[in-house]
């Protein structure tokens, strides 16, 4: 159809809806190759750009060395607890495939079990590493940024941030993996 049919307000053809936490630099530029971004109206709210209230957040200040022995202590507490009672799981996010690799050999040779999943493997490999994550397989992802977007993960019950995201957006979208509807 012709832009000009799907312009009529009171008898659209076409209704595009986007909706996200946050919005990337540049989508306006995308967006005008489908439509006039005059068009679209923006709804947001005031906690756009904030964690839940009940979402509770914890900082520790590490020597880079000392980052290693601190996650391994805490997932082996987390482990221990699941042991004991049902819990969720656990995502470890980095700020690279490398580190993610790197991060699993250390596990690895902790006898921690996890699953690994970063954005230079194929995307089919990707989709069964999550379903396994989220079917339970194992309580641990070591991942990037690739895991905090876009995939449902009622079961998460901690996010630790290895690195510290480049963004407040990518924090917001990881943390965002705990607090969710329904978990």
């Amino acid at each position: 159809e012709s832009p000009a049919e799907l312009e009529d307000p009171f008898n659209p053809k076409a209704q595009l809806v986007l909706v996200g936490a946050t919005f990337p630099e540049g989508l306006n530029q995308l967006l005008s190759k489908v439509t006039s971004p005059d068009s679209l109206t923006t709804i947001t709210s005031s906690k756009l750009h904030c964690l839940m209230p009940h979402v509770r957040q914890t900082f520790m200040r590490l020597k880079g060395a000392d980052k290693v022995t601190e996650l391994v202590q805490i997932l082996k507490q987390q482990d221990k607890a699941s042991k004991t009672e049902p819990s969720g799981t656990v995502l470890v996010f980095c700020n690279s495939a490398s580190t993610v690799n790197w991060l699993g050999y250390i596990l690895d040779d902790h006898k921690i079990q996890h699953l690994r999943l970063q954005g230079q493997m194929p995307a089919s490999m990707r989709a069964g590493i999550f379903q396994s994550f989220q079917k339970g397989s194992q309580n641990i992802l070591v991942c990037t940024d690739i895991a905090s977007r876009g995939l449902d993960s009622v079961h998460v019950e901690v996010v630790i941030n290895y690195d510290f995201p480049p963004t407040l957006q990518d924090y917001i979208h990881r943390a965002g993996r705990v607090g969710r509807v329904g978990s």
